[in-house]
């Protein structure tokens, strides 16, 4: 049995985008619309394309409550910490 995706709870769809993509260096896999102006976005670590995490927009009072707090503010693990902390920096 295997994970394919993990939701993220995220304030703005392209900010969760470029973070990912840019600053963590992670690829882009889908950015489709769908039910007119609704969008699913997913992103993959580049050494594991097998998972995808699914950005969902926080629309209502409850889910930006949840904003940074859907795993116990523990998202996920870098192994390189240090350089991920100086890229996210710059």
């Amino acid at each position: 049995m295997k994970i394919g995706h993990v939701t993220i709870l995220v304030k703005d769809l392209d900010e969760a985008l470029a973070f990912y993509v840019e600053k963590l260096g992670f690829q882009k896999k889908q950015d489709t619309k769908f039910w007119g102006d609704r969008r699913w976005v997913t992103v993959s670590p580049k050494d594991q394309l097998d998972l995808e995490l699914t950005f969902v927009l926080a629309e209502s009072d409850e889910m930006r409550a949840a904003l940074g707090k859907q795993a116990g503010d523990h998202v996920f693990s870098l192994c390189k910490l240090m350089t991920a902390a100086e890229t996210i920096k710059q």
